[in-house]
Order: C-alpha cells, then sequence, then structure tokens
C-alpha cells in the first residue's frame, strides 16, 4: 500500500490516496483512492531504539530518536515505532483574518491564504519489536 498527497475529485483540493497493489505504470497521484480531502502534508518518522544492538536485540524497547527513512544512519533492525504527522487545512479561504502560521514537523512560513489549519499526530508502537 502506498499513501500520497495528491489532488482529489476536487482538483483543487490536496487529498490523502492510498493506492494498493499497484500494477507497473500505476502511480498513487492518478491512480489511487481518495481517503480524506483537504490533508496538505503528510510526513512519516521511524522511532528507533538506539539502545538496541546491531541486531536489533537487547533494546529497552524505547524509541530513542525518530528519523526519516531516508536518514543514512536508520537502522531499520532497531525501529520500534512509528509517528505519523498529518497536517489538514479548510476546505475554504478567507475563514480567518490574516495568515496564521504553523508548526508542521519543523518550523514553516506563514502561509499566504487565510485557511484554518491542524496538525493531527499518532505514534504507533511495532508488534512484536518491544519487549
Amino acid at each position: 500500500i502506498t499513501f500520497c498527497i495528491a489532488p482529489g475529485a476536487d482538483p483543487e483540493q490536496p487529498s490523502l490516496r492510498r493506492l494498493t497493489n499497484p500494477v507497473s505504470g500505476q502511480t498513487c497521484t492518478n491512480h489511487g483512492d481518495e481517503l480524506v480531502e483537504g490533508i496538505e502534508k503528510m510526513q512519516v518518522l521511524f522511532g528507533e531504539d538506539t539502545d538496541a544492538n546491531l541486531d536489533g536485540t537487547n533494546g529497552d524497547g524505547t524509541a530513542n530518536r525518530y528519523v526519516s527513512f531516508g536518514a543514512s544512519t536508520l537502522d531499520m533492525d532497531r525501529v520500534v515505532s512509528v509517528r505519523i504527522f498529518l497536517l489538514a487545512r479548510s476546505l475554504n479561504d478567507n475563514l480567518t483574518t490574516e495568515s496564521s502560521p504553523y508548526f508542521f514537523v519543523e518550523q514553516e512560513p506563514a502561509p499566504d491564504d487565510k485557511r484554518l489549519r491542524k496538525v493531527f499526530t499518532t505514534t504507533i508502537t511495532l508488534r512484536n519489536k518491544t519487549g
């Protein structure tokens, strides 16, 4: 399953989309199913138990740091949890009197619109990876 942010049924609105069992040439952007309208950004971080041995054993089962998948120092054998961030925005503009800055994983510049935004975060412990 692949998840992505791409235009939905309304091309003016970003959406969280999902593509299951893609075949050659299919992308989440063009062929995925729209799940939630108004999702502007998504970030997935992996919780690594840096106390664990290189084979993933003898750690305390608690993430000591959260890093993105592309981090060169991430050891997937030590990953014990996943943290997912979603940035949702209002479908309509001009709901606020001025643009509202927000914090999404790292500080973002103030948007050039007047939409409402909210960050949703969840941390999921991976089964059979903790003590």
